[in-house]
């Protein structure tokens, strides 16, 4: 867990026993690393296997900034995008396409 949630977790459960179990145990999310990686998947790469059929988790990050870049203006809407990807798990994402391909070759 990162720091950051950590210190809001302990702030609003200050008795660690009555932090849900949902919160200390899962972090995942149908299926995926987190709620990010889910998300970044549905709303970008998922039905278009074609194009991501290589796995590049470094080409997918790069086509998600450029994405928010081009779409928002600079300001705090584009820093929370940005921050926002950076919870993303890009080589489980890379990886999932790259194992569909090979299922459909």
């Amino acid at each position: 867990m990162k720091k950051s949630y950590v210190i809001t977790l302990a702030i609003l459960f200050p008795n660690k026993s009555k932090i849900p179990n949902r919160m200390k145990n899962d972090t995942t999310y149908n299926g995926w690393t987190n709620y990010a990686t889910w998300r970044v998947n549905l709303e970008l790469f998922d039905g278009d296997n074609e194009k991501w059929s290589y796995g590049s988790s470094d080409g997918m990050r790069e086509f998600a900034e450029l994405l928010i870049e081009e779409s928002t203006d600079e300001g705090i809407g584009r820093d929370y995008a940005m921050a926002f990807l950076d919870e993303v798990n890009w080589q489980e994402i890379a990886e999932h396409y790259e194992e569909e391909e090979l299922a459909t070759a």
